[in-house]
């Protein structure tokens, strides 16, 4: 039997999910801070190098685990050009903006072999072959990576560590990581990785229709007055405060901005107002629980993305 949009098992489903945080149905404490009391005071001491840990590993289990062919009944199950295509567009970006020297050489491989295989006209790479390729380059194994949860970190779901992963992706063109893939392309294959192989339907449908109806200032991405890392930042942003309003959230309104005011006090101006990021919380809410007035100042936003994500020990120059 099969389950999910692209036709995994169900025990291989059960294990995608297995690390889902056991507390996702409570409302956590919300701390008296200014902005971001809904987050526990460790998220503040979260360091770039474990945020880089959830990052990695969520890159290598997705290998494993998320990247699947599409529900298909031809056997032996394999990558058709539909599955290579989106495959190949995430792979270039992974490639070329993980600051992770040693993973950089073995994503270019996996990146050129599918994107050769992509172009090749009604060719397909079969489920063993994509396997036995992460093998030979020496990738860890689904038994190394179960073991290899990190332990040290605030994140306990996958897709906390899928955001760990996005935010650093989009970062590249912030410090100039050399090398790094184009504005435009870096959209394109993030965007096609959530569309096609993101495991999470609910979340991925939530993903593309905000995209549809250009939530979150996308004209401004595309037109270049607004950067990818803070479009993502915004992103995430509405998601937490909108799943905070969902599970009902409010003696008092638990607040799930990010970054909290005492790690990031730049990062929120005086100025009051209703963030239209997060209209989609503040309408679940209502007039009667109402979300603080704190609206962000972006420019400090992305320093301070830079330093929470970005490897320390790489140069940075903030853009």
């Amino acid at each position: 039997a099969t389950s999910g949009k692209r036709g995994l098992s169900q025990q291989a489903l059960a294990e995608t999910f297995k690390h889902l945080d056991e507390t996702e149905g409570n409302c956590q404490e919300q701390r008296e801070v200014n902005v971001g009391g809904g987050w526990p005071d460790t998220e503040v001491h979260v360091t770039s190098s474990a945020r880089l840990k959830d990052a990695r590993f969520m890159l290598l289990y997705t290998l494993r685990h998320w990247i699947s062919p599409a529900a298909l009944h031809a056997k032996p199950r394999a990558f058709t050009t539909n599955d290579l295509v989106p495959l190949s567009l995430w792979l270039h970006v992974v490639a070329l903006n993980f600051p992770d020297m040693d993973l950089a050489a073995k994503l270019r491989s996996l990146a050129a072999f599918v994107s050769e295989a992509a172009e090749i006209p009604g060719h397909a790479v079969c489920v063993d072959d994509w396997s036995h390729r992460l093998d030979a380059l020496g990738l860890p194994t689904t038994g190394e990576i179960a073991a290899a949860v990190p332990t040290d970190t605030t994140c306990k779901t996958e897709t906390c560590r899928l955001w760990a992963l996005i935010h650093i992706l989009t970062l590249a063109s912030q410090v100039h990581w050399p090398g790094m893939a184009s504005h435009g392309k870096t959209w394109i294959g993030i965007h096609a990785f959530l569309e096609h192989y993101f495991r999470c339907d609910v979340c991925r449908k939530h993903f593309l229709s905000q995209v549809k109806v250009a939530a979150y200032g996308m004209k401004d991405v595309e037109s270049g007055k607004v950067s990818l890392a803070v479009y993502f930042w915004r992103f995430h942003n509405a998601v937490s405060t909108r799943i905070a309003a969902e599970k009902k959230c409010i003696q008092p309104v638990l607040d799930r901005r990010w970054p909290q005011s005492e790690s990031c006090p730049q990062c929120w101006t005086d100025r009051a107002g209703q963030w239209k990021v997060i209209d989609e919380a503040a309408a679940m809410l209502g007039q009667d629980s109402p979300l603080p007035m704190h609206l962000p100042n972006e420019t400090a936003v992305t320093q301070h993305l830079v330093r929470a994500y970005w490897p320390a020990n790489l140069p940075a120059k903030v853009t």
